[in-house]
């Protein structure tokens, strides 16, 4: 056995970069026993740089019908709201200028419009449908995206105070005590944190249709960054955990937790790349989570038998199996 994994470490510093062992591992359980002595660091680094690209592969296939939706909803929004209006107030609807608003579009989102002095109320965000949407007010324009009981949120236009907001995350209370907050600031506006002169203001809602695009697509990008990488480290330690109370002692000498971790998350890889297609093309009945986890471990049991038939001698592999 040992003879068996010498030959395997030998072989594996020859160098390997991120593409040749990604299209070793999508091309066949072959190259997984020369897998089992990459560095832990380099592992990690070859799964963000593979969660990064299948990211932008998702953002960038939802762009375009996003785009397209986006300009539906801005004629929409126009017929409902009129112009965009840069006032002493703020920034006001051309129509009903003093009366709380809200307009559902389509199946999936809604837009807000809270006059100054009103009430915040958030509490309809929490409805089933609503995944997209907008929340305005004289002095604060901002995008949310709901994911399960959370909202990730990006100012639009807002007041500038001296500091650059970026994307939060946080509950509908939170929310509603971060709209407060952030309206009573002063200032000159700012759209998507540049300056923002008056003149300059887009007054119909169809000039914001790139910057919310870009908007919505960067949200995407993260969210999606995060759940690639969340989801596989936490099936792989799954299955490291597993592996290390039900293996037996041979196999545990074969291999420890550090190499049945780093072959986990290089069995991750075609998974990840299948199930990306799902989110990217909207495609029905499965999503992400589903494809890549029943995908995964199927491919999984294909790895450990390969990596059993090629390490183990005949006779300790009948009597062994992972």
């Amino acid at each position: 056995m040992k003879p068996e994994q010498d030959r395997y470490k030998l072989r594996f510093h020859d160098p390997i970069n991120f593409f040749r062992i990604f299209f070793g591992v999508c091309g066949g359980t072959k190259i997984f026993p020369k897998l089992l002595n990459v560095p832990l660091f380099r592992c990690m680094l070859h799964l963000f740089l593979l969660s990064l690209l299948c990211s932008i592969f998702i953002a960038a296939a939802r762009t375009y019908p996003v785009y397209r939706k986006v300009g539906e909803i801005c004629y929409l929004l126009a017929s409902q709201f009129g112009e965009i209006n840069m006032t002493d107030k703020g920034i006001v609807p051309e129509f009903n200028a003093d009366k709380t608003q809200s307009l559902k579009f389509n199946s999936f989102g809604r837009v807000d419009y809270f006059p100054a002095g009103s009430k915040i109320d958030l509490s309809q965000l929490d409805e089933k449908n609503n995944n997209l949407g907008f929340i305005w007010t004289p002095a604060l324009v901002t995008i949310w995206l709901k994911n399960k009981d959370k909202y990730m949120v990006v100012p639009l236009v807002r007041k500038y105070t001296g500091s650059i907001l970026s994307m939060q995350v946080m509950n509908i209370s939170e929310l509603e005590k971060f709209m407060v907050r952030e309206g009573k600031n002063s200032g000159k506006f700012r759209l998507i944190n540049m300056p923002l002169a008056t003149g300059s203001f887009p007054h119909k809602f169809i000039q914001f249709q790139q910057a919310v695009t870009g908007y919505i697509m960067l949200i995407f990008f993260v969210a999606y960054f995060f759940t690639l990488n969340l989801l596989m480290l936490v099936l792989t330690g799954i299955f490291t955990i597993i592996y290390s109370v039900f293996s037996t002692g041979l196999q545990r000498k074969l291999l420890n937790m550090r190499s049945v971790f780093i072959v986990c998350i290089y069995a991750g890889f075609p998974p990840m790349v299948i199930a990306s297609f799902f989110p990217a093309f909207n495609l029905p009945l499965f999503d992400y989570q589903l494809v890549f986890s029943v995908s995964f471990m199927i491919y999984m049991f294909m790895v450990f038998n390969r990596i059993q038939r090629t390490l183990l001698p005949k006779s300790e592999e009948q009597e062994n199996g992972f």
